[in-house]
């Protein structure tokens, strides 16, 4: 609690003076007192997020799709790097303008409909368009690159801005309806505390960082000896809980902030009683 307000920031290893600095723009010459409470949020270490703010976003898979693509580099080599130049195909681009290059990666089905409701890109370089051609190709000087070569394929359109608040403030989620765990990013199987998660309750459902949301398993189905062994389901029951911090359409990254039990894909969400 600083300033009187519960919130959650992120830790850039300057502890909560870091924190309060983040919120005020001030530097914090005295000491912060922390309260503690039975309902209180730990500080959500950068480097559990960090990789799901930089560079990764998600989009509509339709657009996507109509966006200029890499068609070759001038050297013909199969890694590229700042300096190098790409060609790109597709609708003219803007001379002198920057773009940002991005690789294609994970869909997300809404498990209902099994309708896809996003696509994950990560932008792999940045580049700056220094000539465009009448057969609808362009030429781009890559001017950064993060990490990861520039393959034939990979999609050209205008950086798109990924940037979160300094703090939360956790609340309740006040979304127009419940969801669910969709993906657990960097694993095959469960997710446990500060792990991330994907669910599929996003901006156009309500949901906005520092949003709330309690994660329920669904009960065990056994057999009902009185009743010539009928199967029944026992009721969903609370295992966790997680914050949204970063949102988009229909998607949401989401970090876990406790639980007594792992949680997997499928296991349900829902805003909590109290906070």
């Amino acid at each position: 609690m600083i300033q009187g307000k519960t919130l959650v920031g992120v830790d850039t290893d300057q502890g909560c003076a870091g924190v309060e600095k983040q919120l005020t723009g001030n530097v914090v010459a005295s000491s912060v007192t922390v309260t503690s409470t039975a309902n209180s949020i730990p500080p959500i270490p950068w480097s559990a997020i960090q990789h799901w703010l930089d560079k990764t976003i998600i989009v509509n898979p339709a657009d996507f799709n109509t966006t200029p693509y890499i068609l070759a580099s001038k050297k013909g080599n199969l890694i590229t790097a700042s300096g190098d130049k790409v060609y790109a195909k597709g609708v003219p681009l803007i001379v002198g303008q920057r773009y940002g290059i991005y690789r294609e990666g994970e869909k997300y089905v809404e498990p209902k409909t099994q309708k896809i409701i996003g696509l994950e890109v990560t932008q792999v370089a940045t580049g700056l368009v220094t000539s465009t051609e009448t057969n609808g190709v362009t030429s781009l000087q890559l001017i950064d690159s993060y990490g990861k070569e520039v393959r034939e394929g990979d999609r050209v359109f205008v950086e798109l801005n990924n940037s979160i608040p300094p703090v939360f403030y956790p609340t309740p989620a006040t979304v127009n309806r419940g969801g669910m765990i969709v993906r657990v990013m960097d694993s095959i199987s469960s997710a446990a505390k500060g792990s991330v998660v994907a669910i599929n309750l996003g901006s156009a459902h309500g949901a906005k960082p520092g949003d709330v949301l309690t994660v329920f398993q669904k009960g065990a189905v056994i057999r009902d000896i009185k009743d010539n062994d009928t199967p029944v389901r026992l009721p969903s029951e609370p295992t966790g809980m997680v914050m949204v911090f970063n949102t988009f359409d229909n998607i949401s990254y989401a970090y876990v902030l406790d639980s007594e039990l792992p949680l997997n894909v499928g296991d349900q969400l829902l805003p909590p009683p109290y906070l």
